[in-house]
């Protein structure tokens, strides 16, 4: 059975990002758009993935890095996304343990009626601005430059992070 996409999501979703200068590619047989999104850290850019539905879209924004290490590693890269996303009203960090692969995903409900250009937005940017925050941290413990808590410490006080 195919996946139901809502056009008229698909069609808000493409209007705001053509109005805010976006450059993406659009997919409506699997309901997706993909760009690219530069970043004021050391993770210089990250793949932002808007997936839509019939009733909502999703938002995953991807860091261009992967912890393909030992599993003691990936679960040290874990506990700091999951004190991260701790707390947070909208959305969360996810680890793939399969590849390492790291992403911050949110979430827009919108029932029958197409979402506004504030809600694509607000959900676009919201984790857009999770990796913007948290990515240099994040880096020092997939690189073992950090533990998890005192990364995160730095990230939410913003001392040192640029």
């Amino acid at each position: 059975m195919a996946k139901k996409i809502s056009t008229k999501i698909m069609n808000a979703v493409g209007d705001y990002l053509k109005r805010d200068d976006w450059h993406f590619d659009r997919d409506d047989e699997h309901g997706m758009f993909i760009a690219k999104a530069a970043l004021h850290n050391k993770l210089k850019a990250v793949k932002v993935i808007v997936l839509v539905d019939n009733d909502s879209f999703a938002v995953r924004v991807i860091a261009p890095v992967s912890s393909e290490t030992k599993s003691e590693d990936l679960n040290r890269v874990n506990e700091f996304l999951a004190r991260a996303s701790y707390g947070m009203s909208r959305g969360g960090f996810e680890l793939d343990f399969r590849d390492g692969e790291i992403a911050f995903r949110t979430s827009q409900f919108c029932g029958d009626d197409p979402p506004t250009d504030s809600a694509v937005e607000e959900t676009i940017y919201i984790s857009v601005m999770a990796m913007q925050r948290y990515g240099n941290a994040m880096l020092k413990v997939i690189y073992g430059f950090a533990e998890p808590e005192d990364a995160i410490e730095e990230a939410e006080n913003d001392r040192g992070v640029t």
